[in-house]
């Protein structure tokens, strides 16, 4: 009996075993038909350096033979030579074979690697048993001739230190992709005899360009070659090659590309033919996304909301799986290019389990980073039992049956029975609903959105991109609001993404929104309204004139006529009149441009003053140690603040550019913190400024009592303990000018800093 129990637990758990082991997908193979080998122990420590063409690896195969049992120690490192990930596993016996047996190394989690860069596998053995298969790499045969050029891609193995004329047969696996792949480098040519279109990707993918003329008359295909090709911009390009296109006619080219999971990615494209070496190509950047602000909250027994922040715009990704086991529970991901990142787990995970995370963000140039960490569920609350009840006196104990167990309850189950097949995937973009709207009226765009299941805490974020991805605006906005509006978007396309803020945890609301800001015009601006005047002024007097001719051909004859003086009298005094009208009109406009002019001075200097006195009063020092003023000359002011409330310190600056006061804030990113100028978001505070005041900031020491002058040039920062700003702007025309000069005491400023 024992013998039957055993082959049917054996025909159950073999699929099972099956799905998880073949979860994983090969998208790279380095196996020619060669059978050479040698014992790892004897030979020393193997690094086999190569260029990963993805953006993840679950695991890789190594060609092995293996006379007893032995252990094997395998390593993933990046081209700094710091250990991403390692793991000794056991080799079974493996009998020789012509140009070895595959042996598959699976990692406890799935890396995220940068596409384009080099990483290398680290091998090594004491048992003196277990060989390992290499190639030479003069002219290499290889299986699959998808992947080349090889010797891009493969490297020289280095053995006890010493670069050999071979390469460690291997391959490499991804076993959970969400994202698409992301396309770069698009350049399209054309020639008298061909139309060239090439791209790059971060993964392998098998794509399919489509070019078709703007009357659609013409169209060329290049389809899906139901095959993956490596596109890597460190290796090789991907390109499709046409006839030659019809001069002075414009064309359309779409790249759409997939990946091995179908994730499915495309951009489009113009392109013209009357200028025949003409070519376009998209700007490249290789900086990942800085990933910094993770948390892990709403953890319950079954599910868990991940957050985090991100330098640059990138989509969001994350990986959950099991600490002690190889399998990826689910796979989670937002397409959405933001600044805000958060990520439900969904009813997916156990009770009181460990997890890990990798959360992974990938820029528009395919640039990716990846975090990694670990959680546990919550326990699930034992069951709270009723009271015991006495059985009626006429029935005995005896006969009551037994209370049924629960065993279907999912929390009852145990995760070694139910999670070996439960990797799934969602896009959690496609289930926010599209409650944003942005509309036009009158120059202003109104921005209006319905409430969320519960109000936010603190109100909503809506961040506002332009056409490239940058951030352009951030509109806080306060709880129990549903409507903003904006006033000063130059034309152009932008997205909205609107989040809900609860104690800075920023989280989507809304699927985001694509809007058009059109150009400011005004049919009642000043030089509208003036030359309608004249054209109304004109119209009159030419309407006066004809009416003079006409009524002299109607008089009677003993009435003498109007006579050409007079006529001309008449135009004159019309003419007059047209003048001092159009002298008043201008006059009112010009009044209108100076009091517009000198209110929006007045409003500038005014925000400008609100807005440095707290910031520099509640000046600290930096979120990296260092001191709270770090620069300070005549037209240039930088110190450390927490401008907005959320505990991070900002570098601030103040700064003339031309005629200018701008103001620039970095946020501090990374682990370790670093201001990076490139974060910086630059604001314009005041127009206009009067450059012949001598200078804008000033500084004062310790002994300044309100009369004493202020510190001489070059300033020593240490000395600071008061800031003079003094601002002077002047209207459009330079006729006039507003000013004011303040004096700011930073709080935490003393004498034995």
């Amino acid at each position: 009996m024992k013998y039957i129990i055993a082959i049917l637990f054996i025909l159950i758990a073999a699929p099972t075993l099956v799905l998880a082991q073949t979860s994983e997908i090969k998208y790279f193979e380095f196996a020619p038909d060669e059978s050479n080998s040698f014992s790892i122990s004897r030979r020393g420590e193997i690094i086999q350096p190569f260029i990963v063409s993805n953006d993840l690896i679950s695991g890789f195969d190594l060609w092995l033979d293996n006379s007893a049992s032995g252990n094997i120690s395998v390593s993933l490192l990046n081209n700094a030579n710091q250990t991403l990930t390692s793991k000794t596993v056991s080799v079974p016996i493996l009998s020789p074979a012509w140009g070895g047996k595959r042996f598959h190394v699976a990692f406890s989690q799935v890396i995220a690697v940068t596409g384009d860069q080099t990483y290398k596998i680290k091998i090594s053995s004491a048992s003196a048993d277990i060989n390992i298969y290499y190639a030479n790499r003069v002219q290499p045969l290889e299986h699959n001739a998808v992947y080349s050029p090889l010797e891009k891609i493969v490297m020289p193995a280095i053995v006890s230190g010493i670069e050999q004329s071979f390469s460690v047969k291997f391959a490499l696996y991804d076993n959970s992709d969400l994202l698409p792949p992301a396309l770069s480098n698009i350049i399209s040519s054309t020639s008298s005899a061909t139309t060239s279109i090439k791209f790059n990707a971060n993964e392998p993918v098998d794509f399919k360009i489509t070019i078709e003329s703007s009357d659609k008359t013409q169209l060329q295909t290049d389809p899906f070659k139901n095959g993956y090709q490596i596109c890597n911009q460190a290796i090789t390009t991907c390109e499709s090659i046409f006839p030659a296109l019809l001069p002075n006619i414009q064309y359309n080219y779409q790249i759409l590309a997939k990946d091995q999971w179908g994730n499915e990615s495309g951009i489009n494209g113009t392109i013209g033919a009357n200028i025949y070496t003409a070519s376009t190509s998209t700007p490249t950047d290789t900086v990942p996304p800085v990933i910094s602000n993770i948390r892990v909250l709403s953890l319950s027994q079954n599910s868990a909301l991940f957050t985090w922040t991100t330098d640059k715009p990138a989509n969001s990704s994350v990986l959950i799986g099991l600490v002690k086991k190889y399998q990826i529970i689910t796979s989670v991901g937002d397409s959405t290019f933001e600044l805000e990142h958060a990520i439900n787990s969904g009813n997916v995970l156990q009770p009181n389990t460990t997890y890990f995370a990798s959360i992974i963000s990938i820029d528009l140039f395919g640039n990716n980073s990846n975090q990694y960490l670990e959680f546990t569920t919550l326990q699930t609350p034992p069951p709270t039992q009723p009271p015991p009840t006495q059985p009626p006196a006429t029935q005995p104990p005896a006969t009551q049956p037994p209370k049924p167990l629960l065993i279907t309850s999912p929390t009852s189950t145990p995760p070694t029975q139910t999670l070996l097949n439960a990797s799934t995937t969602t896009n959690q973009s496609q289930n926010l609903p599209s409650s944003l709207s942005i509309f036009q009226s009158n120059q202003t765009l109104n921005i209006t959105w319905s409430s969320p299941v519960s109000e936010p805490s603190n109100g909503y974020l809506i961040d506002i991109f332009d056409e490239n991805y940058k951030l352009v605006k951030k509109i806080f906005v306060s709880k129990n609001n549903r409507a903003a509006t904006l006033n000063d978007l130059p034309a152009g396309k932008y997205k909205a993404i609107i989040y809900s803020n609860n104690n800075e945890v920023f989280e989507k609301i809304s699927k985001p929104v694509d809007f058009l800001a059109s150009p400011k015009t005004s049919p009642f601006s000043s030089k509208n309204i003036f030359f309608g005047a004249l054209v109304a002024l004109i119209l009159i007097a030419a309407a006066a004139t004809i009416y003079f001719i006409k009524t002299k051909k109607v008089l009677p004859k003993n009435e003498s006529a109007f006579t050409l003086i007079e006529i001309l009298v008449a135009m004159g005094i019309a003419i007059m009149i047209m003048l001092f009208i159009g002298y008043f009109i201008r006059n009112v406009i010009n009044f209108e441009t100076f009091f517009t002019g000198e209110i929006g001075i007045q409003q500038e200097l005014l925000q400008t003053q609100q807005t440095i006195i707290p910031e520099v009063r509640s000046m600290r020092i930096s979120a990296v140690g260092g001191y709270p003023i770090a620069e300070a000359t005549s037209s240039s002011f930088t110190f450390f603040s927490d401008i907005d409330g959320d505990n991070v310190i900002e570098q601030v600056r103040y700064f003339t550019s031309s005629t200018i006061l701008e103001k620039s804030v970095t946020k501090p990113v990374g682990n370790p913190l670093v201001y990076n100028p490139a974060n910086q978001i630059i604001t314009d505070m005041v127009h206009n400024l009067d450059m012949s005041t001598s200078s804008i900031f000033s500084y004062y020491d310790a002994n300044y009592s309100g009369s004493e002058p202020a510190m001489p040039y070059p300033i020593d920062i240490s000395l600071i303990r008061e800031i003079g700003v003094s601002i002077s702007a002047k209207n459009q025309d330079g006729s006039s000018s507003e000013q004011f000069s303040i004096k700011i005491s930073p709080r935490n400023l003393r004498t034995n800093l």
